[in-house]
């Protein structure tokens, strides 16, 4: 355990006073005294101060300064002036929320500022885990854009991550075609002089955006791309306004793989209302649903009746006895992060009052026994959160963990988040959501992951997801004024799974998988996949809402199993949301059982079925909001056609849906070869067959019949040839995707000599 042994001696296992933490917290202290045992040590060395980076990995430093969130207690304008004069650069604003760039020797005076309410290190973290993305096929994107002759042209797509040319290889992507040439960049990591920070911020600038950007460019490479940094001194306030200036450039859809841990988990903070705000504007906006598995925990404040330093600590039990103590599992080089928050509304998002209690994170090491780290910021009339983070650099270790409240009404709900690679809970593990802030957002569409070599494209019938990607269900309890809601708002996110582990020119790590290049993992790159579907749909669709391009994409998806729970999820689920996307849908009309005589004098009405039959080999769902007639009329179209040269002189067929045998409650979903049956009366009427009898040729009427597929999603059929009953060409047909390839006609018109099945289906009239 050296940098837990490491961390245990500098900090000499002692907890600072709140007093010490009113405004700047406990991380910040500990990063205060890090920083002068380092100036001390490299004074003896003679190391420079700009080499110093924290142990804390949720501590990101730049130069001897670190990126900072504040929050003023009165007058915006005094916080900023006073954060100038300490030597903060590039302060930005959001709402109630500041942010900047803080030299590390200046953390002491921010205690004396009487306009700042509290001060903290900015938490982010991305969602990683001549190429072409294998996710396109895996998507049946490449499919797509063929069939409706659709590249993404006249779309623009904003993207939001670390950074895009940090490692200077953008020129060389954009040379090989990795990219297009006219990608614009609005805003890169650097400072407010322009001078790069690429390689001194610490764990920042991996070029993160710029993989994005080639997995989107090889599903909808047409589209133009604009790149906006998440990642710079301006942090959670630079990233809701980097959204916004990208839907004020043009941008019609966005994308985003960050996430800060200071976001708030029950209430709708800066980012995600911006993501609502450009929503409103008609921009769809997708973002990484995080690479946290359920690895959190979840419950009501238990009292334990026991104490530590005056705070009453949590029972973890929830049986009859007490256990004051939560142990997690650290193996060597992995990282402990917790992100732990409760039912109160944040004064940053929302303003006073805040936090109504204080509550501490307290790690102990050996597990359960001494504290060795700590998050204890002075929480009331601030913000509920408290996070912390620590790196193994020795053996496999369990430490354990304490939850305690000093002060206020105990938290009627806590949740912590464990972000940390590696790390597990080892005992009372609740398995809760793990999705928060604007990826929970209601304008956005969160997007799960799926190894692309785990789709049914690749072999797989039913594709898995990724076991890392994160699980939705975290409740809204508040609203933006800070004020609670009757009823808690749970949202349907994730909202969709896509593909991951793809191959990109540079960024990740080869899997010798069938390519050389690098694989790109997690949510991040599953994110950049559905936002090139949406692409593509926004060009094919230029009219298209946001809420419209969800449909779709939620409509079309693959549904997908949830491991975490028994039995097969059908539908909705807080892992898979809907299902792996699916860019086309592939229905088609098999079988038309029609009278082959009529016999009457008058008007007769027959019964003619239509069966149509899923050609895919995922659910396709068939939805409309009011499950009228419209639904069987206009997704399968029956044509009856008066065929009579005799003198029948036979009337226009009269077509009618049979409602009571066709429509259903809710959606109709077609398993792989499922069929479903339209029924329709029909009457006829040949009012000549009377005068002519012994009729040589006595073929009335004829039936054809087509699947119309605007009413599933507005987009046609990318296999038009196979749509029909009678059909003019032999199968198997080229663009199926059925897995063996062949196409069964029969039932569908008469086999003709070429052994195709174009004859009509044709009714006699007879006496």
């Amino acid at each position: 355990m050296t940098e837990l042994a490491g961390l245990q001696n500098s900090l000499s296992g002692k907890l600072p006073s709140k007093q010490v933490l009113a405004k700047i917290g406990g991380d910040l202290w500990v990063l205060h005294s890090e920083y002068q045992a380092y100036l001390q040590r490299a004074s003896v060395k003679g190391a420079s101060a700009k080499a110093f980076k924290s142990r804390n990995p949720l501590v990101r430093t730049a130069a001897g300064s670190l990126f900072i969130h504040a929050a003023a207690s009165g007058d915006p304008e005094a916080l900023a002036s006073d954060l100038h004069n300490l030597g903060v650069q590039k302060v930005t604003v959001f709402g109630h929320m500041f942010s900047g760039l803080l030299p590390i020797s200046a953390i002491p005076a921010l205690k004396e500022l009487s306009s700042l309410q509290f001060a903290r290190p900015a938490y982010a973290l991305t969602n990683a885990g001549a190429v072409t993305s294998q996710g396109d096929a895996a998507m049946r994107t490449n499919l797509a854009r063929s069939a409706f002759d659709v590249d993404g042209t006249g779309v623009t797509v904003g993207v939001l991550s670390d950074s895009y040319n940090c490692l200077g290889g953008a020129s060389a992507g954009v040379a090989s075609g990795e990219l297009p040439a006219n990608v614009v960049v609005l805003s890169d990591l650097t400072d407010s002089n322009g001078s790069n920070l690429c390689v001194t911020a610490d764990r920042d600038g991996t070029d993160e955006g710029r993989a994005l950007m080639e997995v989107i460019h090889d599903v909808a490479p047409g589209a133009g791309l604009f790149f906006h940094t998440a990642f710079g001194p301006e942090s959670q306030p630079g990233f809701a306004k980097g959204i916004i200036a990208l839907a004020n450039a043009g941008a019609k859809v966005i994308t985003d793989d960050i996430v800060y841990l200071d976001e708030p988990f029950y209430q709708d903070g800066i980012v995600a209302q911006a993501v609502d705000v450009v929503k409103a504007m008609g921009v769809a906006y997708f973002s990484a649903a995080f690479n946290a598995d359920r690895n959190a925990y979840e419950s009501e404040f238990r009292p334990s009746g026991k104490f530590f330093d005056g705070s009453e600590m949590h029972d973890f039990n929830p049986g009859s006895g007490v256990n004051t103590c939560q142990k997690i599992t650290i193996p060597s080089g992995a990282e402990l992060i917790l992100d732990f928050q409760w039912d109160q509304p944040f004064f940053s998002v929302s303003g006073a009052p805040g936090s109504a209690s204080d509550m501490d994170i307290i790690v102990t090491y050996p597990a359960c026994k001494s504290p060795l780290f700590w998050s204890n910021d002075d929480n009331l009339h601030g913000d509920p959160i408290e996070a912390l983070g620590i790196i193994n650099s020795g053996p496999k270790a369990t430490v354990g963990i304490w939850l305690t409240h000093l002060s206020g009404p105990k938290p009627g709900k806590m949740k912590m988040v464990n972000f940390g690679i590696g790390s597990k809970f080892a005992q009372f593990k609740t398995n809760s959501a793990t999705i928060f802030g604007h990826s929970n957002s209601r304008g956005g569409l969160s997007v799960g992951a799926v190894d692309y070599r785990k789709t049914p494209t690749f072999g797989v019938k039913k594709p898995l997801i990724e076991r890392y990607s994160s699980a939705g269900g975290t409740p809204i309890l508040f609203d933006t004024a800070g004020s609670r809601l009757v009823e808690p708002e749970i949202r349907d996110q994730p909202a969709v799974a896509a593909p991951d582990g793809v191959d990109t020119s540079f960024f990740g790590v080869d899997t010798k998988d069938e390519g050389s290049a690098p694989n790109f993992f997690g949510t991040s790159a599953s994110t950049a996949h559905a936002t090139g579907v949406a692409a593509l749909l926004k060009a094919l669709d230029p009219t298209l809402t946001p809420d419209e391009t969800y449909a779709w994409m939620k409509a079309g998806a693959l549904d997908m199993n949830d491991p975490g729970t028994r039995g097969f999820d059908t539908g909705f689920d807080y892992v898979t949301g809907f299902g792996l996307i699916q860019a086309v849908a592939d229905l088609a009309v098999v079988k038309i059982s029609a009278p082959a005589t009529v016999k009457g004098t008058g008007a007769v009405t027959k019964t003619v079925n239509v069966t149509i039959q899923s050609r895919s080999p995922y659910n396709e769902i068939i939805t409309t909001p009011d499950l009228g007639d419209g639904i069987a009329t206009g997704l399968v179209r029956l044509n009856v056609n008066g065929v009579d040269d005799d003198g029948e002189n036979c009337a226009a067929a009269a077509i009618v849906l049979d409602a009571a045998r066709t429509l259903k409650k809710g959606a109709i979903i077609l398993k792989p070869k499922q069929n479903f049956t339209v029924v329709y009366n029909v009457t006829y009427h040949c009012p000549g067959v009377l005068a002519i009898k012994n009729d040589a040729t006595p073929q009335d009427y004829s039936h054809f019949a087509s699947v119309y597929h605007e009413v599933l999603d507005e987009i046609p059929d990318a296999h038009p040839d196979d749509d029909s009953c009678p059909r003019s060409i032999a199968p198997p047909f080229e663009v199926d995707l059925y897995p063996d390839g062949k196409i069964k006609d029969r039932g569908c018109g008469a086999k003709k000599a070429d052994k195709t099945f174009g004859n009509p289906v044709v009714t006699d009239i007879k006496l």
